[in-house]
């Protein structure tokens, strides 16, 4: 039996809330407990955890929804792997890694890539019949979460491709992948200039790369139950772009009152505050690398009301305004600039 690995649904009730639909009765229907998706290390029946995807976009309307939820991950979150990813030594060697590991995201993911004298095309493509758009689009998302967080917005695609048609919800494709889209293409995935392959990482450290190999043979992790932080942080990153960021709201889309949700926040030792603080230092971060997205445009994702606010919190979060933050990044022989966290 096919499967998929928990931790790919690690979103799924956050963006459910989030859309407006019963995530724990669409589980349940599909055979599934909000607790089966607590252990990342679990494995699901592809077919159920795929279909769970189709009709959450179906009933919510949302043709986005395996994107947003994508929007919640950050490279942490793809687990211990993500030790050996920022640690090796290009981008055509992180690639080369993904493609014999392929089965670390789910075991009906297929991997490759074409290369011609200018031009390199990653394929992220689901085996049929589980190559659905939302299975797809979340994988797809995955997949550049790997390479621009690994590569630290080092290498970003030229065109991200798509073999479904165009959404009607195209904005939060842009608004995530901040690169031309490519919709009805004959593969999933990315393409980009095949000089990128030869890209340093900036974290390379072929020892630690060693360890971290051996250390993925070996252990396995522990089942955790997700904290609440980890939920209220998917649902600042939703609601930010709409200005809707607040205590309240993310209190409401967690079904909580403001008052439990800071409590909870309090016992696991954060606050909102500093959770609101580090989702917006995480996404500016994100925007910033490797993207032609202007200021405006950033600062209104990051939910501030001017390119103003903006830039007076960044220099404060990063010692420097962001247009200077992002113009060190781009030196190809530089170090990342200061406090960079993906």
């Amino acid at each position: 039996m096919h499967q998929f690995r928990a931790v790919s649904l690690h979103s799924y009730l956050d963006v459910a809330a989030f859309v407006g639909i019963d995530g724990p009765r669409l589980l349940k229907s599909a055979g599934f407990a909000p607790s089966d998706l607590e252990d990342p290390e679990a494995r699901l029946p592809a077919v159920a955890a795929i279909g769970i995807l189709e009709r959450s976009a179906r009933l919510s309307g949302y043709d986005s929804f395996g994107i947003r939820m994508a929007e919640c991950r950050s490279f942490a979150s793809l687990g211990p792997v993500s030790l050996l990813l920022e640690r090796l030594s290009t981008v055509g060697e992180l690639l080369e890694v993904l493609q014999k590991a392929h089965r670390l995201f789910n075991d009906v993911l297929f991997i490759s890539s074409d290369r011609s004298e200018h031009v390199v095309s990653a394929k992220f493509d689901l085996v049929s019949p589980f190559d659905r758009p939302q299975a797809s689009d979340l994988t797809i998302g995955l997949g550049y979460i790997a390479l621009a967080g690994a590569s630290r917005g080092r290498w970003s695609p030229e065109a991200v491709h798509f073999t479904h048609k165009a959404p009607n919800d195209r904005a939060t494709f842009e608004r995530f992948f901040r690169a031309p889209l490519e919709f009805n293409s004959d593969f999933n995935g990315f393409s980009f200039g095949a000089s990128a392959l030869n890209t340093t990482l900036p974290l390379a450290d072929a020892a630690m790369a060693a360890n971290a190999r051996r250390l993925l043979e070996t252990i396995k992790m522990p089942a955790l139950r997700a904290p609440v932080s980890d939920h209220a942080r998917h649902s600042i990153a939703l609601l930010l772009p709409a200005g809707r960021a607040t205590v309240g709201d993310v209190a409401r889309n967690l079904n909580r009152t403001s008052r439990v949700l800071q409590r909870q926040l309090r016992e696991e030792g954060c606050t909102f505050a500093a959770l609101l603080n580090q989702v917006r230092r995480d996404l500016a971060v994100r925007y910033l690398s490797g993207s032609p997205q202007s200021m405006t445009s950033i600062s209104e994702n990051l939910g501030y009301g001017n390119v103003g606010s903006f830039t007076r919190w960044f220099d404060g979060e990063f010692s420097m305004p962001p247009s200077a933050w992002r113009k060190a990044q781009r030196q190809p022989s530089g170090q990342p600039p200061p406090m960079w966290k993906v």
